[in-house]
């Protein structure tokens, strides 16, 4: 069946429901004839007959941009975030498009009324904020308007903007020089608020350990004794422990760890001499009398006792 039809009278009408979006025009052939009796002669006539369908405002707009799209975070301030692009199919003013954002996130994106183009006009930083879902209207200018809106997910990707910061600036630790070596002393912790291989960090001494006695595990950070240690020869070692990350172009910061040895009574006294000769007439008269002064060494002190 149909969209029209004509009855006997020749008055056309609407069969169905008609949509200008699908079809705005139909020509239709109107024929009409006479009804003299048989067996004369039947006369006919033909007209064509054009349909303009005028529009409606009875389509809302419909997005085709996409719902995901991502920016770095130091994407400067300006810079097209996306463009947001909707169709209508009405015609005329019914068609006519205009964006806006719905509740906008932390005034850092604006969008163009006519173009759809959302600019970011504020600084981002994805330690604070990692996403934000912007919702996007399209309103056309049909009497009256008709809308639709889209959220879009704007993923913030991170750069390598933050160090791997020491926990503190100063650690200290005392231990006796005979302690074993591969034992654990200290462990130093540093952290960095980038993701990805941004923010893993790496541990590393990059000074005060000329004699290589200690070593650090580079991924956890913990300080052992790599070597024996002697008090009497260094009391004590200032490290400069680094952290980096690994980024592209790593960022680092420093750490400074104090290690003192404690004594421990390892070494036993010698004499300066050895063996000790000495000459006693029989006849000496004043007793008690003092006829040899014997010294020792200490290392452990290096104090001197005299007997």
């Amino acid at each position: 069946m149909g969209h029209f039809g004509i009855d006997n009278s020749g008055v056309l009408s609407i069969q169905q429901p008609l949509d200008r979006e699908s079809q705005s025009f139909y020509s239709l052939v109107v024929q009409v004839h006479d009804m003299a009796p048989l067996p004369a002669s039947r006369y006919t006539s033909t007209a064509q007959v054009s349909i303009i369908l005028l529009d409606v405002n009875d389509s809302p707009p419909s997005f085709i941009s996409p719902k995901l799209t991502y920016i770095p975070e130091n994407t400067p301030i300006d810079t097209i975030v996306f463009k947001a692009q909707a169709t209508d199919p009405d015609s005329g003013p019914n068609s006519y498009i205009e964006y806006s954002l719905l509740r906008p996130l932390g005034n850092k994106f604006s969008i163009g009324t006519i173009d759809g183009e959302v600019r970011l006009i504020g600084e981002l930083d994805r330690e604070a904020v990692s996403n934000y879902t912007l919702t996007v209207v399209a309103t056309d200018k049909g009497q009256p308007s008709l809308s639709s809106s889209t959220d879009v997910v704007v993923i913030v990707l991170d750069i390598n903007d933050n160090n791997p910061l020491f926990a503190q600036k100063l650690y200290r630790v005392e231990l006796e020089e005979n302690t074993l070596t591969g034992t654990d002393l200290i462990q130093v912790l540093a952290t960095d608020g980038d993701e990805g291989t941004n923010g893993q960090v790496r541990y590393s001494i990059v000074s005060g350990d000329t004699g290589n006695q200690f070593r650090i595990d580079s991924v956890t950070g913990v300080i052992t004794v790599a070597k024996p240690l002697d008090r009497e020869k260094k009391p004590s070692y200032t490290l400069t422990v680094q952290s980096s990350d690994r980024g592209s172009s790593p960022r680092t910061d420093t750490t400074t760890v104090n290690i003192v040895l404690k004594d421990v009574n390892d070494y036993v006294p010698t004499f300066e001499l050895s063996p000790y000769n000495v000459n006693v007439p029989e006849n000496l008269e004043t007793l008690p009398k003092v006829i040899l002064q014997v010294s020792t060494l200490n290392k452990l002190t290096c104090i001197g006792y005299n007997y």
